[in-house]
């Protein structure tokens, strides 16, 4: 077996359905598995998959044990020389993901592989970005990232590969034997699991190659979309465990409180938006954020509800 396709699903059996499609209608002249794990979805995602697609090899969690275990789960049972991790909300619509296979069959290295991500309506969606560092928090808590935005897709988007730092693990590709060296994906990480495989394999020697113009449908976001709260906590929390994972004692306390004044500072300021629709849900998300916050700090509560 050459490759296994990995994908991970919580509620979003359209969206699955449509991704598995276009795999069987994109993908050519390779053997490949897809591995699907289930979070204990409530909808019909997977009766409807056993129904559609009887030969996908099915994983069903009792409860939802995250999207970085989920892959774990199915990566350590892929029969795949190569592992790809697709989101469940992602769509292939022509060649280039055969083009990003071979380049990946073609390395003998510790290297990922990662294509340009398309939102629905064609626009190319931000999906490398560098390692988060201390002056990135801090830019955050205080807005400024959405005035200092990050523009290397657009300027190097007629060059064929790019080294870049971290890449969405909405679609990436490597050899399974690279978990072997560097580890799986780590499942207290929950929404910077993707930015600390990469940050890893970096370390490790490896490289992290992104193809501006090999591209995909990323229509993002569809489960997350469903439950706010759990994302941008999650989102804020996992930045500080990785912090705490990787740097010094002093910048992980540098960023414990640039994160209090990004999450302070969104209330503010999305409480004063609150007349507006749904910006009362974002309000809402940052003080249950502001409660995780302060259960992780003083509790040392790793969970990722």
């Amino acid at each position: 077996m050459e490759l296994s396709i990995v994908i991970v699903n919580y509620n979003v059996k359209y969206w699955l359905i449509k991704t598995i499609q276009s795999i069987f209608s994109y993908i050519k002249n390779i053997k490949f598995e897809i591995i699907v794990v289930d979070n204990n979805s409530s909808d019909d995602s997977i009766s409807s998959l056993k129904s559609l697609y009887p030969e996908v090899i099915i994983i069903k969690n009792a409860n939802n044990v995250g999207f970085a275990e989920a892959n774990n789960q199915a990566i350590r049972i892929a029969k795949g020389h190569l592992i790809m991790m697709l989101n469940p909300d992602t769509e292939l619509y022509d060649d280039s993901i055969n083009k990003l296979i071979k380049s990946a069959q073609a390395s003998n290295n510790d290297d990922l592989f990662a294509p340009c991500l398309l939102n629905s309506d064609n626009s190319i969606q931000f999906s490398t970005w560098h390692t988060p560092h201390v002056l990135s928090i801090l830019k955050e808590a205080f807005f400024l990232n959405y005035v200092f935005q990050n523009t290397k897709i657009v300027k190097f988007s007629n060059i064929d590969k790019i080294s870049v730092q971290c890449v969405s693990g909405a679609c990436m590709v490597f050899r399974k034997n690279l978990c072997n060296k560097i580890g799986y994906l780590d499942k207290n990480l929950f929404w910077m699991d993707d930015t600390d495989f990469c940050f890893r394999i970096r370390k490790a020697d490896g490289n992290i190659y992104y193809f501006p113009n090999l591209k995909i449908f990323h229509h993002c976001g569809k489960s997350a979309a469903k439950n706010q709260k759990i994302v941008i906590s999650n989102q804020i929390i996992s930045k500080i465990k990785f912090f705490k994972k990787h740097f010094s004692f002093s910048t992980f306390l540098l960023c414990i409180i640039f994160s209090k004044i990004h999450i302070v500072n969104r209330i503010i300021f999305f409480a004063l938006l609150s007349p507006i629709p749904n910006f009362w849900k974002k309000e809402k998300a940052y003080c249950f954020s502001l409660i995780k916050f302060i259960k992780y700090i003083f509790v040392s509560d790793m969970s990722i509800t």
